[in-house]
């Protein structure tokens, strides 16, 4: 690339790998920030996984930074032969990434032909590379040097989170600020800077960190037979199962991997469905997705579409279980045979259907619908006599699916810690699946929903429990509120005299006005905030909430004299004036100066509930 010479003054650093965010972006929480950088490869850790952040940089460090955050980052490892400098030869560790920033312009050496790169890098000298990184010359600036340069790095908001001074030796972490402020920065162009160098931005203009592991992955790896890190490459030094942090030994047979080598990291995924395969469309020549006991799955590998093709083993009627990937798409298909699982669920309904066997030829068989503690819907043939409600036991072995009721679990009670690993004195497994249940309807429950909460043995349908004692699966009778919807009733037209039971609700739900009209069935007469229930699409509970005046309030909670109540994940706010409702928002109502808020609540924390509605006025 085109040389270019810079005056003594302009003695450039390069820069570590790094990430850069958009000016105009809220600031990101340190530990967001060096996760970008860990996955696009900018800043690492030693051989004991230590950032070192108070370190102060050198040249050739921050050479390693600039190029790896920038779409030369290929480029970095390869060496010419040549040296690049004078006292850089060209065996030097960062000879190639210091030849590429210096081949790109970003930066020169000293006028005796050195590059001193085991110098500190100062703040001007990085911010100088940055704007070079971001299309900027040294014509575009006037005057003397730094101080145009140092203008402009403030004016695109790249000193976020950066107190240094201009002559101000860098530290790691200062530098992994610089260079996370510049992935979001706008370039001379006018275009985003993260986009050139493979780092995707979300609507706010921030580095996409969700987008950007799911381009780094490798995978899905299979676990079967044999050493699953001689399948990925390497072994890792930080493991996740089901997004939760766990170690490399809780890695088990058939789990579905995905590797991140930039990081070390290795996220593992045990969700598996089992079941009769009903379908496979369009056909067997080119499937692109399977009906497992009632429920569509889209096959999201070759493997698996293979796996039930015209070439392949498995075919309608088999006993299968779906491996199932981090995208929610099948990622392997494996015969029922080589697993025996107990899956815990309620019924939620009951029918006769026509299947097909094995062999192809069709039955006509009961079945049952089960909610289970996954929060999938399935459909099983059974012949057990079994009603809608009952708490059912789904059993896989040798290929065989028996559905049987079970008897209410009532051996456990307690209050769930804050970390979500222990009920009582009982321990919940890293992976426990919890299932909230309200006559037909349910909602998965993440544990740390009910930290703090105190569970009744009246509160639990069911516990299953793995070899160690830890509870894998647990079903709550109607615990936590979250299966339901909440609204105010703006009007009521309530007849109850007798036999003769008539009622007409108008709703506002989440901004959006809602009619319902039941004939033969009153509820309350009541308008304001209520919890609605329903059973299918017919409307049974009606249930007013409780109220609560603010006397603090923050982004998840609500403080009412010295009680704390937590806000729900989709808390509604309306602001209320003249008795009219307007949808709102947290950040817009919370100075209690100016509005008087009021919480409204189904129970308390230690029960369960969540502050449902918040309604503001003007004081």
């Amino acid at each position: 690339m085109k040389k270019r010479i810079v005056s003594m003054c302009l003695v450039l650093v390069l820069l570590t790998s790094f990430l850069v965010l958009p000016a105009q972006a809220v600031t990101a929480t340190q530990s967001e920030m060096l996760q970008v950088l860990a996955v696009l490869g900018v800043l690492g850790g030693d051989a004991s996984g230590n950032l070192n952040l108070s370190n102060q940089v050198t040249r050739a460090e921050f050479s390693k930074m600039a190029v790896t955050a920038s779409s030369f980052q290929d480029l970095g490892e390869e060496t010419s032969g040549i040296s690049p400098f004078s006292d850089v030869p060209y065996t030097h560790w960062a000879a190639g990434y210091i030849t590429t920033a210096r081949d790109a312009g970003w930066l020169t050496g000293y006028l005796d032909g050195t590059f001193r790169p085991n110098g500190t890098v100062t703040l001007a000298e990085a911010v100088t590379v940055v704007l070079k990184m971001l299309g900027y010359t040294d014509s575009d600036f006037t005057g003397t040097w730094p101080s145009g340069q140092m203008t402009l790095y403030r004016s695109l908001q790249l000193n976020t989170n950066i107190s240094a001074d201009a002559n101000t030796p860098l530290t790691r972490l200062e530098c992994a600020w610089l260079i996370y402020n510049c992935l979001g920065a706008t370039t001379k162009s006018g275009s985003a800077y993260g986009p050139t160098m493979g780092c995707p931005l979300d609507a706010t203009g921030k580095p996409d960190y969700l987008s950007l592991i799911n381009e780094k992955l490798e995978g899905p790896y299979i676990v079967s037979e044999g050493s699953w890190e001689s399948a990925i490459g390497f072994t890792p030094t930080t493991v996740y199962r089901n997004d939760v942090l766990s170690t490399a030994s809780a890695i088990g047979q058939y789990d579905v991997l995905y590797a991140c080598e930039t990081i070390s990291t290795v996220y593992a995924y045990s969700t598996r469905h089992t079941g009769t395969l009903d379908q496979i469309t369009p056909n067997r020549s080119a499937p692109t997705a399977v009906v497992l006991s009632g429920v569509t799955y889209t096959l999201g590998t070759a493997s698996a579409s293979y796996a039930v093709s015209n070439l392949g083993t498995f075919q309608v009627g088999d006993t299968v279980t779906l491996l199932m990937g981090r995208d929610g798409t099948v990622a392997g298909i494996v015969s029922a045979e080589a697993m025996n699982q107990v899956l815990y669920g309620v019924v939620t309904g009951t029918g006769t259907d026509i299947y097909t066997n094995a062999q192809g030829g069709s039955y006509s068989s009961d079945y049952v619908d089960v909610l289970a503690v996954d929060g999938t819907q399935y459909r099983y043939a059974t012949t057990k006599d079994l009603d809608t409600g009952d708490l059912v036991r789904v059993t896989t072995s040798g290929g065989t699916i028996t559905v049987e009721a079970c008897s209410q679990n009532t051996t456990y009670a307690g209050t769930v810690n804050t970390s979500g690993t222990k009920l009582g004195n009982f321990s919940l497994s890293p992976d426990v699946e919890i299932l909230d249940v309200y006559k037909t309807s349910g909602k998965t429950i993440p544990v740390q929903r009910l930290a703090g909460a105190t569970l009744s043995s009246g509160d639990i349908l069911y516990a299953a429990t793995d070899a160690q004692g830890a509870i894998t699966q647990l079903i709550l009778d109607d615990y936590t509120g979250d299966v339901y919807a909440y609204g105010l009733i703006l009007s009521a037209d309530v007849v109850n005299q007798g036999v003769t039971a008539y009622s007409s609700y108008e709703f506002l739900i989440d901004g959006q006005k809602a009619q319902y009209v039941n004939p033969s069935k009153a509820f309350t007469n009541k308008t304001g905030p209520v919890q609605i229930g329903y059973e299918g699409t017919e409307l049974v509970k009606l249930q007013p909430l409780s109220k609560v005046t603010a006397t603090g309030l923050t982004q998840t909670a609500l403080t009412a004299g010295g009680t704390t109540y937590t806000l729900s994940g989709n808390v509604q706010v309306y602001y209320k004036q003249n008795n009219a409702y307007q949808l709102s928002s947290l950040q817009a109502i919370d100075d209690l100066s100016q509005y008087t808020v009021t919480g409204y609540y189904d129970k308390t924390d230690r029960e369960g509930g969540r502050i449902r509605i918040l309604i503001a006025e003007a004081k």
